[in-house]
């Protein structure tokens, strides 16, 4: 409803590249002890992670900027974008690891989402 919506709009507006940053962060070790990457996968998908945030950033700046009429594009591209984070990491991880990732895929979404939610 358009309620939610104004409230959600409030909200990532109060979002900045402060808290964007420590979040990205937060995952990123998560990620990286989870997944048991080595120092070398660590180095590979760091910029992987960072690319990632900063178009979900912008993202979240534009669906602020927007409101409810640009919600579904924004679930659109945010389903874009998981599709293409997952297949760049693809390059960078073993079997295992994959097979892990894709096992613990919701899970992973829900903490990045409570991650934003509770920023």
């Amino acid at each position: 409803n358009s309620e939610e919506a104004k409230q959600l709009q409030e909200y990532l507006e109060q979002l900045d590249q402060v808290t964007m940053e420590d979040i990205e962060k937060k995952l990123a070790e998560a990620l990286t002890e989870f997944l048991e990457l080595t120092e070398q996968q660590i180095n590979e998908v760091k910029p992987i992670l960072e690319d990632a945030f900063d178009q979900l950033g912008d993202m979240l700046s534009e669906l602020a900027d927007e409101g409810e009429k640009n919600l579904e594009a924004f679930r659109e591209q945010y389903e874009d974008m998981n599709r293409e984070l997952k297949d760049r990491l693809e390059k960078s991880l073993d079997d295992i690891q994959l097979e892990k990732l894709e096992q613990n895929r919701e899970e992973l979404k829900e903490k990045i989402s409570d991650e934003l939610f509770t920023a």
